[in-house]
């Protein structure tokens, strides 16, 4: 929206621009009302309020010299507004200075007429006429153009003439140039350049040609600049000085600025790299000894974690002798005296010689455990492989459960697989992977692999010590002595204690903790081994017995009174263990046997009748339950 106001006698006028897309442009003219000297002064003063913005603004700028005379009547004739552009941004400019001819007559009429800030000339109360507005200088920075630009101001006109000039902007030019410092015929190509303003802007990059040159176009004649050197030729020390660039406001030039370089020392580098010869791994700790046969200048170097050692700063057009002084750890010395010539083509470049050891060897020695006993095993065979040079071979662990590898080049890994486990035990077909360090160097290592053991079962038989009569009822407490795992496990009807799924190839302890009906406890702790052999099968074992001990006492008396009868002897026979004796029945009639084993017959024959009887040869079986 706009508004204007009246001020200091000046008409109001209100409007409003809505639109959102289009812009506008205002344009106000003061036509004077009546006859005013040649030689006044006009001064237009618009103010204008913006006000869905909130602020207000003054411009004062319309200021121009306007001819008249007495006759003028207040009608304004003759006006004319020159506009000065940039010719690429259509930016005003300031400062063009031009002349207002006669078109037919070319006399001057007004001269030094100057673009203002907004790159405007005014003028008015021109007669009717043709005209010639000429650029006599132009804005700063810019190519003058003196092309004449032609208007004519007719009779009766009141709207002011506009018109437009453009001007094209002066390209000044840097031209570099790169030298050699102590040559500065030698020009350098290769150079890179950077060229900024004060404030740090870049403004161009570019590389110096076949020439050593380098153009940088459409500079400002008023700008300030400084160039820096971000990459130096080849061969060449860097400059990295920060030059000042200045046209010191020469338009339309080409200044020509020279920067030199120093040659750098032609040297180069060599890399040593040490690895085994075999596997190709890098190796660590090696010393050499270097000399420039030139000069014959030494030193020593130490290879590094990574394997490699570099000697900088060596001058090239020469030829060096590497020689190995400390091989690497678990390595054989080479004494071979390498020569390594760096060329100049190698300057500033890294020649790189690889050194190889043959490595030193040791042995392997395998041992074979029981996985929980950890008792050695013997018999067990493996395959083993050579994981850089694919070299193979087989061996048995011996009677003390060690299979030996000898010969072996230490810092490698080998693969070393069962293929025929130790008897009663199951193969471990897993390939382990042994790494055997320098650190056993004609050395033995030591890596221990391990066996489950088959499983069998025990059997325990319980027995009378002297029938050998099985007995049932048993019952044991069992024990692996090797992993503390117990159980407990009764006597059948047939006498026997079945253990099951017990590894091989170690003791257990069998207790018995309750004995058979009629007989001793046998508390003793018997210490079983199960064999390798009983894999899959089952062992036997006999724990015994002994019955417990009673009386028998043997009556003698008549068969129809019942009277005791005394002299009566007998002669008695254990039926299991055939222990015989006699014994005589005292005046009660009465014959005893003490302490006999229970749970057995015995036989009774009478040898001897009592007085005034007949002999009873009857063998009577008597069982002592």
């Amino acid at each position: 929206n706009y508004e204007a106001e009246k001020f200091e006698g000046i008409p109001t006028a209100t409007g409003s621009y809505l639109s959102n897309k289009n812009a506008y442009y205002i344009y106000l003219e003061t036509i004077p009302n009546e006859n005013i000297p040649s030689d006044a002064l006009l001064s237009n003063y618009t103010y204008m309020r913006i006000s869905n913005e909130g602020f207000d603004a003054w411009e004062d700028e319309d200021i121009a010299y306007i001819t008249a005379d007495e006759n003028s009547g207040g009608t304004g004739q003759g006006g004319v507004i020159l506009e000065k552009i940039d010719a690429e941004t259509a930016e005003v400019l300031q400062g063009a200075i031009f002349k207002l001819v006669n078109k037919k007559t070319q006399q001057v009429i007004q001269e030094n007429l100057r673009t203002n800030q907004s790159g405007q000339i005014r003028l008015a109360g021109l007669e009717p006429d043709q005209y010639e507005l000429i650029e006599v200088k132009a804005p700063p920075g810019y190519k003058l153009d003196a092309t004449p630009v032609s208007f004519e101001i007719k009779s009766g006109q009141t709207q002011m003439i506009r018109l437009k000039k453009e001007n094209t902007r002066l390209e000044n030019q840097l031209k570099v140039e790169k030298v050699d410092e102590n040559n500065e015929a030698k020009r350098l190509a290769g150079a890179e350049f950077s060229l900024y303003d004060q404030k740090n802007n870049l403004i161009e990059k570019g590389v110096t040609n076949e020439n050593g040159e380098l153009l940088f176009s459409n500079l400002s004649p008023d700008g300030e600049y400084y160039l820096v050197e971000t990459k130096a030729p080849n061969g060449y020390e860097l400059d990295d000085t920060k030059h000042p660039i200045s046209f010191a406001g020469k338009a339309d030039y080409t200044l020509t600025y020279r920067v030199k370089n120093k040659q750098q020392v032609q040297i180069g580098s060599i890399k040593i790299v040490k690895q085994d010869k075999d596997s190709k791994k890098r190796l660590t700790g090696a010393e050499f000894q270097w000399k420039d046969t030139v000069t014959g200048k030494t030193g020593t170097v130490t290879v590094g974690i990574d394997g490699t050692i570099t000697i900088p700063n060596l001058s090239v057009n020469r030829t060096y002798e590497i020689t190995e002084t400390k091989a690497p750890t678990g390595y054989v010395l080479d004494k071979t005296v390498h020569k390594v010539t760096l060329t100049t083509a190698q300057a500033n470049k890294v020649v790189t010689v690889i050194i190889e050891n043959t490595a030193q060897k040791g042995s392997l020695a395998i041992i074979k455990v029981d996985k929980d006993s950890r008792k050695r095993l013997a018999g067990a065979e493996f395959k083993w492989r050579d994981t850089v040079t694919g070299k193979e071979g087989t061996v048995v662990a011996d009677k003390n459960g060690q299979a030996l590898i000898t010969d072996l080049p230490v810092n490698r890994v080998y693969e070393i697989t069962e293929i025929k486990a130790p008897n009663g035990y199951i193969l471990n077909n897993k390939t382990y992977r042994v790494i055997l360090t320098t650190n056993f160097a004609d050395k033995i290592g030591y890596y221990t692999i391990e066996n489950t053991a088959q499983e069998g079962s025990l059997a325990i038989i319980k027995v009378d010590k002297d029938s050998r009569k099985r007995l049932a009822g048993a019952e044991f407490k069992w024990r692996d002595t090797v992993t503390g795992k117990e159980g407990t496990v009764v006597a059948d009807k047939n006498g026997q204690a079945l253990i099951t799924n017990l590894p091989v190839n170690r003791v257990y302890e069998i207790t018995e903790i309750k004995a058979p009906n009629g007989y001793i406890l046998n508390n003793k702790t018997y210490r079983v081994t199960l064999t390798t052999n009983f894999a899959d099968k089952i062992g036997y074992y006999t724990i015994e017995n002994v019955a417990l001990r009673g009386n028998l006492k043997l009556i003698k008396q008549d068969s129809y009174s019942k009277q005791r009868l005394a002299g009566a002897q007998f002669r008695w026979r254990d039926t299991v263990n055939g222990n015989t004796g006699v014994v005589t029945a005292n005046a009660n009639g009465e014959a005893t046997l003490y302490n006999f084993s229970v749970n057995r017959i015995y036989e009774i024959t009478e040898i001897k009748a009592p007085n005034g009887y007949i002999l009873d040869k009857t063998v009577h079986r008597v069982l002592l339950p």
